[in-house]
Formats: C-alpha cells, sequence, structure tokens
C-alpha cells in the first residue's frame, strides 16, 4: 500500500479567496516526507525514540524489493534452505539447524534421536534425493516419504562424522559417486593382488673342504647346503647335476594396515532443518 501522511484533523471549512495563504485543503493534504537515497525510515535502537533514517544499503535495498524468498536468493542475499550444511567450530546448532553427528531424524512419536515435526522438510529432501543405503529408513522405504513420515519411521541422517566430505557425481576420468554415498577405509592392509609385480633373489654359498686329486682318477660329490648337489667327475671333465639347491628366504616386514588418512583438520557441521 502507498504511504499516507496527513493531520489527524481534517477541516470542513472550504479554501478562502487568497492564494498566498495557506487554506483549508492544504492542512488536508498528502504531505511528502523524503529521505536519503539507499536508507529507510526507522528506529534502530532498543528504546522508544523518535524515527531516524536508517543506511540500508544495495543488500537491504533488495531484501525490501523482495517479494518470496526466491527473490532474495536471485539477489544474491545468503539465505539458507533446507538440506544445506556448513561447517562450523560450534557444538550447538543454530536455530533451525541440527548437528550432522551421524544421528537420525523423525517426527514426535518416531523415537528418533531428533524428533520434531520441524525435521519433515529436511526428512523428505533425503528421502527423494539419497538412496536407502546411504540415509536408511528404519524398517525399509514405503511408498512415499510423507507415507514413512506418518509412520513414525526414523530416517538416519548421511554418516559425516569421522570423514573428509568429497563431491558426488561423475567428475572426468573418476569413478562416479552418488550424493550422499560414503565409503573408504582409515587404514588397509595390502592383498597379494595389491602388492607390485616383484621377485626375489638369493644367493646359495658352499663351505668346506678343498678336494684335490689327480686329473682323471675319479669322481668327488658335492652336496650344497640344505639339499641338493652335484657330482663332478674328474675322468672326463663332466659335471654331472643330481638336484638344484633349494633356497629359503626369510620374510621381512610385520604385515600391518598401513594409513590412509590425509592431513585433515576437523570440524563440526550443521544441516539446516
Amino acid at each position: 500500500m502507498a504511504i499516507s501522511l496527513t493531520h489527524r484533523f481534517a477541516s470542513a471549512k472550504a479554501n478562502g479567496t487568497d492564494n498566498t495563504l495557506i487554506q483549508p485543503s492544504n492542512w488536508n493534504d498528502q504531505h511528502t516526507v523524503t529521505c536519503n537515497g539507499n536508507s529507510v525510515l526507522g528506529n534502530p535502537t532498543g528504546a522508544n525514540t523518535n524515527v531516524a533514517e536508517i543506511p540500508a544499503g544495495a543488500l537491504g535495498i533488495s531484501m525490501l524489493a523482495a517479494n518470496v524468498l526466491a527473490d532474495l536468493i536471485a539477489a544474491g542475499v545468503p539465505i539458507s534452505t533446507t538440506g544445506d550444511v556448513k561447517l562450523t567450530l560450534k557444538t550447538a546448532a543454530d536455530s533451525g539447524w541440527i548437528m550432522c553427528n551421524d544421528q537420525t531424524i523423525g517426527n514426535v512419536s518416531s523415537g528418533a534421536t531428533y524428533a520434531n515435526a520441524n525435521a519433515q522438510s529436511l526428512y523428505t529432501l533425503i528421502w527423494n534425493n539419497v538412496a536407502d543405503a546411504y540415509a536408511p529408513v528404519t524398517g525399509g522405504r514405503g511408498v512415499s516419504a510423507a507415507a514413512d513420515w506418518a509412520a513414525q519411521k526414523p530416517m538416519q541422517l548421511l554418516a559425516v562424522m569421522g570423514r573428509s566430505l568429497g563431491i558426488s557425481g561423475a567428475g572426468s576420468g573418476l569413478t562416479s559417486r552418488a550424493l550422499g554415498q560414503n565409503l573408504g577405509e582409515e587404514t588397509h592392509v595390502l592383498s597379494s593382488g595389491e602388492m607390485p609385480a616383484h621377485n626375489h633373489t638369493g644367493t646359495v654359498g658352499y663351505s668346506g673342504n678343498e678336494v684335490a686329486f689327480p686329473n682323471g682318477t675319479g669322481q668327488v660329490t658335492f652336496t650344497g647346503p640344505g639339499s641338493g648337489g652335484f657330482t663332478f667327475d674328474s675322468r672326463n671333465n663332466s659335471l654331472i647335476r643330481a638336484s638344484d639347491f633349494s633356497v629359503s628366504i626369510n620374510n621381512t616386514g610385520g604385515g600391518a594396515a598401513h594409513n590412509n588418512m590425509q592431513p585433515t583438520t576437523f570440524l563440526n557441521a550443521m544441516i539446516k532443518l
């Protein structure tokens, strides 16, 4: 509605003939109120006092010109809506938010960790956008979010505590990741198939007495450590192979899981109801 500013008293007298004087109609007429640009009139104090001129700025003007929430968002006003997540050093959620602490949500009779009617919009958003594998509904999902909400079935929020956050989708050259998906392990023990292809080398040493005999007079057998050996016949300078030497290479390493944790700083997160 247009701003109207007149005196509470309205004169019933007709105007006189001298137009240089203030006439009754002037008294009854609308008054003009002006102020500086990008300003509003109001009371910025906590006391009951005179109306003052308050600088609004471009952001304030955008907010004043908005008709609906979408107008504010289009104007660049930082407005949070259901499902938005923000990182914080706070340990308690702001009004209209709940902590992302792997809790469940549901209606007041659901027995959920956060059981409140104001969680229904978030419940519906997650039900529609995230697979049950990553935001499971107790007893399994029914025909709709509204039906499960009315059936008092708690829903598990996305698992985020102690985890790094990534972006869903199919990046170029990367594995496609579903919205709300969680995976990975903090430590991992390599399987044989995950080890690089490699081989082992070993050396067989022989320590014993030298055997000397005239050329062509006989043969001698050498037995290596463990098992295996060979025979040398000096009569025809031939080497008779009996069997391979066996080599035992001792294990090394502990086989413990290796650390997968990247350098990380841990914060809290909260989600908008």
